[in-house]
């Protein structure tokens, strides 16, 4: 290992396991939620965020540990995912930029962020590492629930979406 333990800002750095990417990211995430709670006006809203962001953290030693979320913390993230999904139905809600005000904004990086969790969480399963299902569920949860929870972001404030009609995908 290069450089001073002492200094050593995180115990699993130098591992060549992409269980430490895991982790790292979801800290990057947690991180994140903690930017877009900065943002957030709405009290409920606020709470909310910050319970995902407790949730995102009990997410993180899952791989390393082999452990788990509980079926009610998944239960519980779907159904806000649904409550925005409701909120948001008279939106343009298939394909649109990941434009409007700075919560939405933070929002739709934590959407990509958790996409890319997925995909890590892919590579790690086929490196031969068991990921309980509860795992590969909450994270792509996560994804939808940031994308809903965007546009309701930009509703609250009186933001329009901007359409995106692919040149590709017809």
């Amino acid at each position: 290992m290069p450089g001073n333990k002492q200094y050593l800002s995180y115990p699993f750095l130098y591992e060549d396991k992409k269980i430490v990417d895991f982790e790292l990211l979801t800290d990057e995430i947690a991180s994140y939620l903690a930017l877009a709670v900065s943002f957030t006006k709405d009290k409920e809203f606020k709470e909310e965020l910050i319970k995902i962001t407790e949730l995102v953290y009990h997410l993180n030693p899952c791989v390393r540990k082999n452990t788990k979320l509980e079926g009610f913390e998944l239960a519980w993230l779907f159904n806000k995912y649904e409550k925005y999904t409701y909120l948001t139905k008279d939106r343009e809600s298939l394909f649109v930029l990941p434009y409007g005000t700075k919560l939405a904004s933070v929002l739709h990086i934590l959407r990509t962020k958790s996409k890319n969790l997925v995909r890590l969480l892919h590579h790690i399963n086929v490196e031969g590492t068991i990921i309980d299902d509860s795992l590969f569920d909450f994270s792509n949860v996560l994804a939808n629930y940031f994308f809903v929870a965007a546009m309701y972001a930009n509703k609250l404030d009186g933001v329009e979406e901007i359409p995106f009609a692919s040149r590709v995908y017809k």
